[in-house]
């Protein structure tokens, strides 16, 4: 059987197992409604999984993903710059595993944009020096709001610098566009290929960045300014 070519909102045109979903944001609140509150770790029920399934054929590598095939779906916990976060994971019938967002399969094409793919591997490169920081700054006090440290905090890169500043100023002075820098999966998160340009990247923002802990609501308020 081919597989599905990726269309733009399919979910409004034939839905996901024949219900039909207005916005994105409505499916999104349906698949969130799935993960949220499910196990970690356990495989999810048969008709829970169909709809994930039905979301997850948008995605544009769903034949690689797949593999020899679908045996069950789980919800892991997987590590990003912010913290851990709720993933999916795919075990297949040849017993082999891995991870897919289904976040992806919304995105235009079911695939995500050069500029998403290099800022999430760029994010990943500078990881360590990211919980550097939240290991010297936890137990403080939020530079923003004044009060103590404790609950949901973020590593955030200070204004007028701030993160995708940052990137784009060191791609433009080696006269690279988001397309040109090549990213290698490593499963749960990306990598730059070039791996002189991850340590001059790294390089880079060691000397430049100026990198707070504040509070998670802080920086989700600072991009919804911005």
């Amino acid at each position: 059987m081919t597989d599905p070519k990726p269309s733009t909102k399919w979910w409004k045109t034939e839905g996901v197992l024949g219900q039909v979903f207005q916005t994105q944001e409505s499916l999104k609140v349906a698949i969130r409604a799935i993960v949220n509150p499910a196990p970690l770790n356990t495989p999810l029920p048969n008709d829970q999984a169909a709809f994930l399934m039905d979301v997850l054929k948008h995605h544009h590598d769903w034949a690689g993903k797949r593999g020899a095939g679908v045996s069950h779906i789980e919800v892991r916990m997987n590590p990003g710059t912010f913290g851990s976060t709720r993933g999916l994971w795919l075990s297949r019938v040849d017993g082999s595993e891995i991870d897919i967002s289904w976040v992806v399969p919304l995105k235009p094409g079911g695939r995500s944009s050069p500029k998403e793919n290099v800022c999430a591997a760029a994010r990943r490169e500078i990881m360590d020096q990211v919980l550097d920081v939240r290991k010297k700054q936890e137990g403080g006090v939020c530079c923003i709001c004044g009060h103590d440290l404790v609950g949901s905090t973020h590593v955030d890169h200070a204004p007028p610098v701030t993160f995708d500043v940052m990137l784009t100023d060191f791609l433009r002075t080696r006269n690279l566009d988001w397309s040109d820098v090549e990213v290698q999966d490593m499963g749960v998160y990306a990598v730059f290929k070039d791996r002189k340009l991850a340590d001059d990247w790294q390089l880079t923002h060691s000397l430049v960045a100026d990198l707070r802990l504040i509070h998670k609501h802080e920086n989700l308020s600072i991009g919804a300014r911005g």
